[in-house]
């Protein structure tokens, strides 16, 4: 870092103006503007330095402000309170060059972190100071670039809280300032992924409904993970609003809040505040519950060992709907699973076995009905003989359902593999797809267009997601097509024919060997 580099740094750092720093050393503001661009060096007068590095040590409290002035001069034991008189001296002989510096890291942690207070528009000038009252409680942004340091400010002042709190997101804003900045994005997603991690929740409003954030960059990359994880919940605003008015909202009650606002479909927001004062936080946090009021949830998520009629219901419901459907599995596919297996399938608890049952002849009955007339594609994972002879290859729906015998034996293995075998050499509506690897995000999803989507993700517990508005049906859709990339289910029928024919003997041979 040259010297220019060190006093922005320090200035953006603190929150000062040219004017104040001017005034500080009895010199016009353009001087401060000229040192800053590099059109003068080093001050010749040593006070200079001397009170610009006073100054920028008094205003250096926060933990932020600490780590991010530790990485740049390579100490990090400047994490830990110094003594502001020491801090001064310090940055006294950085600033003048003797002492040596890790510059970039620093811009990045700070940029990444806690860019607080007065940012400038896109032609460096400054804006006006927020007013003195304010400070500490509103900070104002300018500009995209100004509303991405706001999400960081948002982001990094909840990773400090010490227990998990409730995100409310709402945004109906051109997406412009988000979408244009890949290392934002990332980094984004990074914070996203520590805060739920620690248990931290969200709900997220979209909309208009003619603005809906359903690409598949967002929904995939940015979304999917919270909302499989049951901590996110997604909602819509079901009517249309006018195109004029829109805003960005970010809140958690009692601690934070981001918010911005523009004109227009396309324009920029120009201000973003970032609020900490807990009145304000909270009054917008009620705004948020008056107008979630007004929406509709995207998807029903449902908790299967509380809610298993519930899941039954919702799954046996999309299988029913007379239309054209797709599907995938990290398995062999629960519609194709023969009655000689499901009858082996014995549960602990007489419930569950009942439910179960009840299950199985519905499920049946309904992909009977809809293949008379509609195609269904399914896009199945085949395991190897050696992992079905060691029992590693679990009937997901028998565990849904509380089986205590929860793998495959070779026997049902191969039970299965031969009714699949029917429906591809007999069926012509049956579309068998064979996948190479397991979706590491689902265990399952269904997909009828413009009508639902059911997708069950494995854990503790398992979650079946029922997704009901249709744009986000659709999204879903273009999710699964994507996952199953060029593959057509037409093609090499016979070939796949022959791959289930080469799979049941590989697997008769290890039956006979035992």
């Amino acid at each position: 870092m040259v010297f220019a580099d060190k006093l922005n740094f320090l200035i953006k750092l603190t929150n000062t103006t040219n004017k104040q720093l001017g005034e500080l050393l009895n010199i016009h503001q353009s001087q401060i503007s000229r040192m800053r661009s590099g059109a003068r060096g080093v001050p010749g007068n040593g006070e200079y330095i001397r009170i610009m590095a006073t100054h920028f040590a008094s205003r250096i409290t926060e933990d932020y402000q600490r780590s991010a002035i530790a990485e740049a001069l390579g100490r990090p034991p400047l994490r830990l309170p110094v003594e502001t008189g020491v801090l001064s001296v310090i940055l006294t002989e950085w600033l003048i060059g003797a002492v040596e510096d890790s510059g970039e890291k620093a811009e990045l942690y700070l940029r990444n972190y806690r860019n607080l207070g007065v940012a400038r528009d896109s032609t460096g000038e400054e804006q006006p100071e927020i007013p003195p009252e304010h400070r500490g409680d509103v900070f104002v942004y300018y500009g995209e670039a100004g509303k991405r340091a706001a999400v960081y400010a948002f982001l990094g002042f909840m990773l400090e809280q010490r227990e998990p709190q409730q995100i409310d997101i709402s945004c109906d804003e051109s997406l412009n300032w988000l979408e244009t900045d890949k290392e934002f994005i990332m980094k984004v997603q990074e914070y996203m992924n520590e805060l739920e991690r620690r248990g931290f929740t969200c709900r997220r409003i979209v909309g208009p409904i003619t603005d809906l954030d359903y690409t598949y960059a967002s929904l995939r990359f940015r979304w999917l993970p919270y909302l499989l994880s049951g901590r996110a919940v997604s909602y819509y605003y079901p009517r249309l609003r006018d195109g004029v008015y829109r805003r960005t909202l970010m809140v958690a009650r009692g601690k934070c809040a981001l918010l911005s606002m523009s004109t227009g479909r396309f324009g920029p927001s120009r201000v973003t505040f970032f609020i900490k004062d807990p009145e304000v936080t909270d009054a917008l946090d009620a705004e948020f519950a008056d107008y979630l009021a007004m929406c509709m949830p995207h998807m029903n998520v449902f908790d299967v060992k509380q809610s298993p009629e519930q899941c039954i219901t919702r799954f046996t419901e999309i299988q029913a709907a007379p239309m054209a459907s797709i599907q995938r599995s990290n398995s062999l596919s629960a519609i194709t699973m023969p009655s000689s297996v499901a009858n082996s399938v014995k549960m602990d608890n007489p419930d569950q076995q009942r439910l179960f049952n009840d299950w199985y002849t519905k499920l049946t009955e309904s992909f009977e009905n809809v293949i008379k007339d509609h195609p269904v594609t399914d896009a199945i994972y085949l395991a190897s003989p050696e992992e079905v002879a060691e029992g590693k290859v679990i009937l997901p729906i028998a565990v849904t359902f509380g089986a205590s015998q929860a793998a495959y034996t070779v026997e049902r293995y191969l039970l299965h593999l031969r009714n699949i075998l029917w429906y591809v050499e007999n069926v012509p509506n049956y579309h068998l797809l064979i996948v190479d690897e397991k979706d590491e995000d689902l265990d399952f999803a269904c997909i009828k267009e413009s009508y639902r989507a059911v997708l069950v993700r494995r854990g503790d517990p398992y979650r079946v997601i029922e997704v009901t508005e249709r744009n986000m049906v659709s999204a879903f859709s273009e999710l699964l097509h994507r996952s199953l990339g060029d593959m057509a289910p037409d093609s090499e029928r016979k070939d796949k024919a022959a791959r289930i024919r080469d799979l049941i003997r590989r697997l008769e041979a290890i039956k006979t060997a035992e």
